[in-house]
């Protein structure tokens, strides 16, 4: 009864974990990327940039609530079924978690909202990058001892 009990922390926690760091090398990758587009603007254009980028994610979730449900959804079926079937694969994390974060372009597609889509599409190699850290932090902390 006690293992159960710290599997159920060690998942917990271990999701926690893999969450933030998705998120750290999401914003990490993502301010990169602004960085490198706003390279030779002035100080004007760069105003622009910025008002533009505010609106776009404000408009995202605003119409585009569903998509992070549908990740959660995603990756927490992932976990489930690695800690049911027991797999212990690095592989197996990795890879789900890259795919099921690169996926929050095609799922934003589907919510008929074409233009706003356009954005999360020129950046699913930096979802798919979170999803990769996410799913190795994941692997690091529960998954190798499920």
């Amino acid at each position: 009864m006690l293992r159960v009990i710290g599997r159920f922390f060690a998942v917990g926690f271990g999701c926690l974990f893999a969450v933030t760091a998705a998120i750290v090398v999401l914003v990490t990758l993502g301010l990169e990327r602004l960085t490198r587009a706003a390279h030779g603007k002035t100080v004007e254009d760069l105003g622009d940039v910025v008002a533009i980028l505010v609106w776009k994610t404000d408009l995202l979730l605003d119409r585009l609530l569903t998509v992070p449900g549908l990740i959660l959804v995603a990756g927490l079926s992932l976990v489930v079924v690695g800690e049911i079937a027991r797999i212990r694969s690095m592989l197996y994390y990795v890879a789900g978690g890259g795919l099921i974060l690169a996926s929050a372009a095609l799922l934003a597609r589907g919510t008929g909202v074409a233009n706003e889509a356009s954005l999360l599409a020129g950046g699913w190699p930096v979802l798919a990058t979170a999803g990769f850290a996410g799913g190795f932090v994941y692997w690091l902390l529960a998954g190798r001892n499920a």
